[in-house]
């Protein structure tokens, strides 16, 4: 399954980020009906689940580290979510 949520209580040395995040991922190799089934996917589940603090969409493992997402809650207003 290309998604997880993750519950974290981040630190960083200017922003702290307690809550869920949501990951999505698909590499760029895949067939675009198959992207198009994790994004309906994606908006299904993200819409049964709540308490969602940040959302992040990797197309690798190295795009879902736990510096993505600190660099993520440091974006602030300029992050998605």
């Amino acid at each position: 399954m290309p998604f997880m949520t993750w519950s974290s209580n981040l630190k960083s040395p200017s922003k702290s980020a307690a809550g869920s995040f949501f990951v999505s991922w698909g590499p760029d190799g895949i067939p675009i009906r198959q992207k198009m089934l994790i994004a309906s996917s994606k908006v299904e589940l993200k819409n049964k689940l709540q308490g969602i603090f940040k959302e992040l969409q990797a197309s690798g493992i190295d795009e879902a580290s736990e510096e993505c997402m600190l660099e993520l809650c440091r974006q602030g207003d300029r992050g998605a979510n």
